[in-house]
């Protein structure tokens, strides 16, 4: 992380003078936080009139988590009125974590009468998450003295960006902060031309885009070189092949060939390039399994259409080149370059694909292959994909003898269940109306085969306006499916049961979604009472209650577990944890690993120069404990290193984490950092999908 505010400074202060890591009052806040409430009475809010400033830092933060809007004006009266410029600080970031005109009227009024800097700072930046665009043009026309402000200035327009409030003021805001500021506010500044993302306004700035790309900052860099792709068109490109020739950062890198793509949606001239396709497909070939993927993630993308017959004739032989048996490349890779043959040339490599599947060996590159065929033009090919996979099928489970079972014999054949689902999903609206209705029929099956990624593909293919006359009989159908799911094995598949029902307004299922309310599980309750609410518009109630992970004893034991060890199939990273700031999270975590629940689980999610992801039991992405967190924002950002908790929306946490690869800010306030890397980032930056946590050992400090 790169640096801690002033506030939390004062917070880990009042802690190192403590034997205790939280003081008698702390705790009683913390139960209120996680229990996300203040109390029959309002009790919580009593703990804003306490002695200690601490205290009352942590229920601003308290109150802010929790999230009503009836308690802003408590929160609001905490910033006008306290003599402490922390309390203030932290009532304006609580205000941030409220969206509400009343929050954003108070930061502007604020912003105006406020002196001291370090709140100033958090009321610039709050405005960025609750403000419309009159807030945007007060935080443009506020006259920064500092590099500080001038650096939360570009923050806040990131964050309004963000939202889509953005204009030519602020873009020329962004432009007037770069001539005036350091470093750090110009890093800033591309971090805000990043999150504009629109060509219209950006092209007001491309020479402050382009000087950017120049920076010293590795940061500023791959921000500038992202948001340079809005700006700049194919005369850039030979510009861009010479900096990332030149470039030391990975990061860096793999913002330059993002900008090619983003270059596509402007320049369609690009896609005849063939000095650039070269390129892409020579760096296809390189070491690095993050460079190497994007590239070849890209030269599909951008190459797709091209019109150029010379240029894909002599580009197909680089392709398959990754293809032939003993190379020294990457599955992943090789996999990549299958999908840029399948978007490139499409039909024309239907045989040659489907020879590719057959005498594959293993599992791992048939997912790839099958997914290469939602790029064809006849729709119809997904006939005899299907016959590969059958046939496939019954082999696997003739070679293991099984005879009963899930409808998925094998943990190695879902992701060839998922890419076939995907690739029909692509294929459908191609397709004639027979093929159309028997893609349907396949989606409708496998809704039943209770692996909630497949499920929720199925689903979304469902909804599509082509099966709209369709939806009585689908109702029917996935009632049935639903009664054959198992609580809690299935947990994960029934909330996507129960938000399908509900889009669905299947009058059918209100029997299934009472009798949920009587589950002690707050998730499947709350899930189902909004279900009931959209398809009979009457209020229901329910008696399950969130798992609350209050200990007293167990929060203040997190004074002498600060640290941990994460084994890794590539090797070992130290974490620091933050149990002082988002101790519900660390407790969660510790707990989890003590008992082994991270041993031998995948990264199931790498996005290179942004995170990777792991922690699920399933290595799908959909797994978790059978209960979920709250989560536990704090004034912290999301920097290179940071430890965050995955989430499917506030409150949602369970056990996936991401460390990031690079700062994205965009994440703050909307996920819980929990803690950062303080050595092994190298492994950080090696770890690809697959690779995997041997173990997590929790050390005593």
């Amino acid at each position: 992380m790169k640096k801690i505010s002033a506030l939390l400074f004062v917070l880990f202060f009042a802690v190192a003078a403590n034997a205790q890591l939280f003081t008698p009052e702390e705790l009683e806040v913390l139960k209120y936080q996680d229990s996300r409430t203040a109390g029959p009475n309002g009790e919580l809010l009593n703990y804003l009139g306490s002695f200690n400033n601490a205290v009352v830092i942590r229920t601003l933060y308290a109150l802010g988590n929790i999230g009503d809007s009836a308690y802003i004006p408590q929160i609001v009266e905490k910033l006008n009125s306290s003599n402490n410029p922390d309390i203030r600080t932290a009532a304006a970031f609580a205000l941030g974590l409220i969206p509400s005109p009343v929050s954003a009227a108070a930061l502007t009024e604020a912003l105006k009468n406020e002196k001291d800097e370090s709140v100033l700072d958090w009321i610039i930046k709050s405005l960025g998450s609750v403000g419309n665009t009159d807030q945007l043009s007060e935080v443009c026309t506020y006259n920064a003295g500092t590099d500080n402000l001038r650096t939360a200035q570009a923050y806040s327009i990131a964050r309004f960006a963000r939202r889509n409030i953005k204009n030519s003021e602020s873009v020329a805001k962004i432009k007037a902060l770069i001539s005036d500021g350091n470093d750090e506010v110009k890093r800033m500044c591309a971090h805000a031309f990043l999150y504009t993302r629109d060509r219209g306004l950006l092209s007001e700035a491309e020479q402050e885009i382009y000087n950017l790309t120049k920076s010293q900052d590795a940061d500023t860099r791959m921000r500038a070189f992202t948001a340079y792709g809005y700006v700049s068109g194919s005369t850039a490109v030979p510009y861009l092949m010479e900096s990332y020739d030149k470039e030391n950062v990975w990061q860096v890198k793999n913002s330059i060939i993002t900008a090619f793509d983003i270059i596509t949606r402007f320049d369609k001239s690009i896609q005849e390039n063939k000095e650039l396709a070269f390129f892409l497909a020579d760096k296809g070939e390189g070491e690095d399994v993050y460079l190497s993927t994007a590239a070849l993630r890209t030269l599909g993308n951008v190459f797709s259409k091209t019109n150029d017959p010379g240029l894909k004739a002599e580009l197909l032989p680089r392709l398959q080149w990754f293809l032939i048996k003993g190379k020294a490349v990457e599955l992943a890779s090789i996999g990549e370059a299958v999908n840029a043959i399948g978007m490139i040339y499409k039909d024309s490599e239907t045989d040659e694909l489907i020879s590719r599947y057959k005498n594959s060996e293993g599992y791992y590159l048939k997912p790839y292959i099958i997914s290469a065929f939602k790029y064809m033009d006849n729709a119809g090919v997904y006939k005899e994909l299907r016959k590969l996979i059958t046939d496939d099928v019954q082999e696997y489970v003739n070679k293991r003898k099984i005879t009963e079972g899930d409808m998925i014999a094998g943990k190695e054949l879902t992701p060839i269940y998922r890419a076939f689902v995907e690739t029909l999903s692509g294929l459908m609206d191609k397709a004639n109306p027979e093929d159309k209705e028997t893609m349907r029929l396949i989606f409708c099956e496998f809704s039943g085969s209770k692996d909630p990624s497949i499920v929720d593909l199925c689903f979304t293919s469902l909804n599509s306006d082509i099966y709209s006359a369709k939806r009585n009989e689908l109702k029917i159908s996935l009632g049935i499916d639903y009664q054959e799911l198992v609580y809690p094995k299935d947990k994960e598949t029934m909330k996507l049961f129960i938000r399908e029902f509900s889009f669905l307004k299947a009058e059918n299922t209100v029997p299934l979604l009472e009798a949920n309310l009587k589950i002690n599980d707050y998730e499947i309750c709350r899930e189902s009472a909004e279900a009931l609410k959209a398809i009979t518009g009457k209020n229901y109630t329910y008696t399950a209650k969130p798992v609350s992970f209050f200990d007293a004893e167990k929060l203040n034991g997190l004074a002498k577990k600060q640290y941990a060890v994460m084994h890794t199939s590539r090797g070992d990273i130290k974490i620091k944890f933050y149990p002082y700031y988002a101790p519900f999270t660390v407790l969660n975590f510790i707990a989890l690993a003590e008992k082994g629940f991270y041993n031998n689980t995948t990264f199931h999610r790498v996005v290179p120069g942004f995170v990777i992801q792991g922690g699920d039991p399933l290595n799908s992405g959909w797994g978790g404990p059978e209960y979920t967190i709250r989560s536990e924002f704090i004034p912290l950002s999301f920097e290179r290193g940071a430890l965050g908790m995955a989430s499917d929306g506030k409150d949602t946490e369970g056990s996936q984490f991401f460390i990031m690869h690079s700062p994205y800010y965009h994440l703050d306030n909307s996920y819980t950092v929990f803690g950062e890397v303080v050595s092994g980032m190298d492994i950080v930056d090696k770890i690809y999908l697959d690779d995997y946590v041997q173990s997590i050992e929790i050390k005593e400090n």
